[in-house]
């Protein structure tokens, strides 16, 4: 039968609504995973955040360890010499700190260094003295973060675990480009220093200019440079400086260094050779070779003018040197000898022998010790090569432990010279009459903030009618009020075959503005005796000094000095601006 065909209708697996309701579902149920996934990554990058954060907060607790103690042993009106266990860590241009009111406080400024010691230029007019204690904050190097010690275990650094792409791992090329940057440092200053009086001597000005330079790696890693220049005149006497200018402009040092390679080394100018540093300045050619252990050198070229400092072509000079360096636990061990020939118009003036040597074999023990032997002098009967002693001077110091010093030393050396010297009356009376002879002292620190110490010297030559003798002693007092106020009371006693004295001082320091300013004023009275006259005199030295760290690296001082004698009068009058750079 034929009829109307029944439509069939389609198949449809699932309506378009649930299709697009399962679509719909799973859209979000992906949108769901994929928002899961982002909110984990965000979660794992926090976390690797605070974790990085934690690790650089725990290495900025860490970058610095603590403060290494060194010790002031000499100061002359240019620079400080601190000595340190070791200056491994220290770098040329590093700041070195005092401890004031329980903070350490910028004080000195590397200039140049050896293994165990730094010679330094103070940061304005700071009050340190000898034996007083330097301290270092070292940097922990990036090399030598590696590894750390916790508890007894090694564990790798925090830094190659979290920051492998750091400075840290960069690549040798640009670490060989970075370390090959010039390294310079040194400071430019004016000062003025200004005398008056009510007496019938002058009143005057002088001022002086001065440069020091350290180039390292400049202009490539095989030189370096150094040079220390004043140039000093006097008010109103300008021409004598046109006349000579040689009395005004004084060049200790003006070198350059080639590094032929890792091993030669050839030094062109006027250079102190610390390996033979008693010598002087050697105005010439400085060749040095290093094998291990062992330094051998040639020196050959002229010594500085006596008078003036100035370049003598008539005062030749040569000779031979060889050095040892040895490293112990407790420190460093030289020994050096030189044969030097010196001539004068062709003539031989000296021929000699300088032998060098310091150690610290034992941890609490230090010493040095230098002496000169002539090999040729002249007589009335001609010249002859015999051996004698003309110069030795030998120092140890003994620290038992760490509260009590002890130092004993014998200088039996000529006389120095002094191109430069702006010290009182009283200072170069006191040098003079006690730098040679037998020297003790002794330090000791009962309480942390008290120091106690003495210095006695003896002195006997043949050409004086009695023996030199003296005694200096003092006691410091640290911020002991509430004004922060270091107190220090001296008496020294000083007695010699023409004159006899005594000198009693107080002096009163105090740090400002978080170190950026110091101040300080002292007294001293002078009571000296005179043989010969059988006269007496009596004098009173006041003295202010005010030092101000401007900003950084910029600094100006000022000292006042004033000396009374009855109704006679004495001013000084010093002020500097220096710049390091």
């Amino acid at each position: 039968m034929c009829g109307k065909a029944t439509p069939v209708m389609p198949v449809i697996p699932q309506d378009r609504r649930n299709e697009k309701y399962i679509t719909m579902k799973k859209s979000k149920t992906e949108n769901f995973v994929i928002q899961t996934t982002k909110n984990r990554m965000k979660i794992k990058s926090l976390f690797f955040v605070i974790m990085v954060l934690l690790s650089v907060t725990q290495l900025q607790a860490q970058n610095t360890s603590e403060p290494v103690e060194g010790e002031l042993t000499f100061k002359s009106s240019q620079h400080f010499y601190v000595k340190y266990p070791s200056t491994e860590d220290i770098q040329i241009g590093d700041t070195l700190f005092l401890q004031s009111a329980g903070k350490l406080v910028p004080a000195l400024v590397v200039a140049s260094k050896s293994s165990v010691s730094c010679v330094c230029d103070p940061i304005g007019d700071i009050t340190a003295k000898v034996k007083d204690k330097i301290y270092f904050v070292p940097t922990l190097k990036k090399k030598n973060r590696v590894k750390e010690t916790i508890t007894g275990r090694e564990t790798k650094n925090v830094i190659t675990e979290v920051q492998p792409d750091t400075l840290a791992e960069a690549k040798p090329a640009e670490q060989k480009k970075k370390a090959s940057h010039a390294l310079i440092s040194g400071k430019i200053a004016a000062a003025s220093y200004s005398d008056f009086t009510n007496t019938e001597a002058d009143n005057s000005q002088r001022m002086k200019y001065t440069l020091s330079l350290n180039a390292d790696k400049f202009p490539s890693d095989k030189f370096s440079a150094e040079t220390y220049i004043t140039f000093r005149h006097k008010q109103g006497e300008w021409s004598e400086v046109k006349k000579d200018l040689n009395s005004a402009l004084k060049i200790y040092s003006l070198s350059v260094q080639y590094k032929m390679t890792d091993h030669l080394n050839l030094s062109v100018g006027r250079k102190i050779n610390p390996l033979i540093s008693n010598m002087g300045a050697v105005d010439g050619l400085q060749f040095q070779s290093e094998m291990k252990k062992f330094k051998v050198g040639l020196l050959a070229g002229t010594r500085p003018d006596y008078q003036d400092y100035s370049f003598n072509k008539n005062l030749m000079q040569f000779g031979a040197y060889v050095a040892h360096e040895m490293k112990t636990e407790n420190g460093y061990v030289r020994n050096s000898l030189a044969v030097a020939e010196q001539r004068n118009n062709g003539n031989i003036d000296r021929r000699f022998i300088y032998y060098q040597h310091q150690n610290q074999l034992l941890k609490k023990l230090y010493l040095f010790g230098s002496f000169e032997m002539d090999l040729y002098r002249k007589t009335d009967q001609g010249a002859e090569n015999k051996l004698s002693l003309t110069g030795i001077y030998l120092l140890t110091t003994y620290k038992p432990f760490k509260k009590l010093s002890l130092t004993a030393s014998y200088d039996a050396r000529k006389q120095v010279i002094y191109y430069e010297s702006y010290k009182s009356f009283v200072d170069q009376l006191i040098d003079r009459e006690t730098r040679q002879g037998y020297r003790f002292r002794i330090n000791y620190r009962p309480w942390k903030r008290v120091t106690l110490g003495a210095n006695a010297g003896y002195r006997f030559q043949k050409n004086d009618p009695s023996a030199s003798k003296n005694l200096y002693s003092f006691v410091n007092i640290r911020n002991f009020t509430a004004l922060d106020v270091s107190t220090t009371l001296s008496a020294t006693y000083i007695e010699s075959s023409y004159f006899t004295g005594n000198f009693y001082g107080i002096r009163l320091s105090k740090d400002l503005f978080k170190g950026k300013v110091q101040a300080g004023v002292s007294y001293q009275n002078i009571n000296y005796f005179y043989r010969s006259s059988e006269e007496t005199l009596l004098q009173d030295m006041v003295e202010l000094n005010f030092n101000w760290r401007i900003y950084k690296k910029l600094s100006f001082s000022a000292n006042y000095e004033f000396l009374g004698q009855g109704k006679d009068q004495f001013n000084r009058f010093y002020v500097q601006l220096r710049q390091r750079f």
